[in-house]
């Protein structure tokens, strides 16, 4: 029988094994959030229709739903099905709400009810199997971890000359604190770009840092003009951050240094295409800041191994392709109900 992939969003069209059919439910084509008055209610209904779809054609033989929890309807699917009799076969994806200072308990509840409602969550680290277990329960045989993606490998990387900067951006979990107090004095060039002004509001910023609000393609091309990336992400989070920030820098050929605790250890090969530091460490991110800055060959070294790291496997099509066989071997081992394997883990990393 032909497995049947139903998602929530699009996989980019290829020739797919004969047996494998993928079919996309969409969720509301327009911004309904954006409606004076009623929008979120009109979103909120739009999101639950595609997330009944979705749940309808993954309880079918031989199916299984992929879903972003990035998009509304994924969680609600697996939300809804968490009150459910299991059957069919849920894969989500993306980051987990994690804990809303705003209301902490209730982000923890609907955390918990959205793991349970899936059969396998795939996470960005290994860290976060045993951080989602403790803050959320969510059982460990239910997270697996699947390698990201550099987003840009959509298209080639732009040809560009190296200019005398050093690059970080980013909103999700960023610290510009601890990059400002890093480079603070230095004679290095440092371009920043977020778009979520919060975080660099209250901060004095050093005279050697631009800050931008600069979005794609402009995002891109500073990345890929630089020297090499930074990436800080904030102290004590549970969900991972900065990966496909990591992987885009070596896309770009770029080395990446990183102040993280939670995901930068799966994706930086120490010495080989980067550097990781403790998260919040400002005094160490300036001594490997420095090193790289100082030693351009070696640099240029990293962020070709980086390039070559992320050719092997970790592009946007390699990451699609994996949370594909993911789906077709949990909907294998998962026909009638019965929990999948934990063995699912072993195939799904590179």
């Amino acid at each position: 029988m032909s497995n049947v992939i139903v998602t929530n969003r699009p996989f980019e069209p290829r020739d797919w094994p004969a047996d494998v059919e993928v079919e996309e439910v969409r969720g509301p084509s327009i911004p309904l959030r954006r409606v004076p008055l009623l929008g979120p209610v009109l979103d909120l209904t739009a999101n639950a229709v595609a997330a009944l779809k979705l749940l309808r054609a993954s309880r079918r033989a031989g199916a299984a739903a992929v879903v972003s929890l990035g998009r509304r309807s994924g969680w609600l699917l697996c939300f809804v099905r968490s009150w459910l009799p299991d059957r069919g076969t849920v894969v989500a994806y993306m980051a987990l709400f994690g804990e809303n200072p705003s209301c902490p308990r209730l982000s923890r509840w609907l955390t918990r009810r959205v793991g349970l409602g899936a059969d396998v969550v795939v996470v960005f680290s290994r860290s976060q199997i045993d951080a989602y277990h403790r803050a959320f329960g969510i059982p460990r045989e239910k997270l697996v971890f699947v390698p990201y993606k550099a987003n840009h490998s959509r298209s080639p990387s732009p040809e560009l000359p190296e200019g005398g900067f050093i690059f970080s951006g980013g909103n999700s979990e960023r610290d510009y604190a601890t990059l400002f107090a890093a480079v603070d004095g230095l004679p290095v060039a440092v371009v920043v770009s977020r778009t979520d002004h919060s975080l660099t509001r209250g901060l004095r910023t050093p005279e050697n840092v631009l800050v931008l609000c600069a979005q794609e393609p402009a995002y891109e091309r500073l990345m890929a003009m630089s020297r090499f990336v930074v990436i800080c992400i904030r102290r004590g989070v549970c969900r991972g951050a900065g990966e496909a920030s990591f992987l885009n820098a070596m896309w770009h050929g770029k080395a990446v240094v990183a102040a993280d605790d939670v995901s930068a250890a799966d994706y930086i090969g120490e010495g080989i295409d980067g550097y990781t530091v403790p998260a919040g460490d400002a005094a160490a991110l300036r001594r490997r800041i420095l090193e790289l800055w100082n030693d351009p060959v070696r640099a240029r070294a990293m962020g070709e191994a980086g390039r070559a790291k992320v050719e092997a496997g970790l592009t946007h099509r390699a990451f699609e392709q994996r949370l594909l066989n993911l789906a077709v071997h949990a909907a294998a081992q998962h026909p009638h109900g019965d929990a999948p394997s934990a063995r699912l883990a072993e195939g799904a990393t590179p």
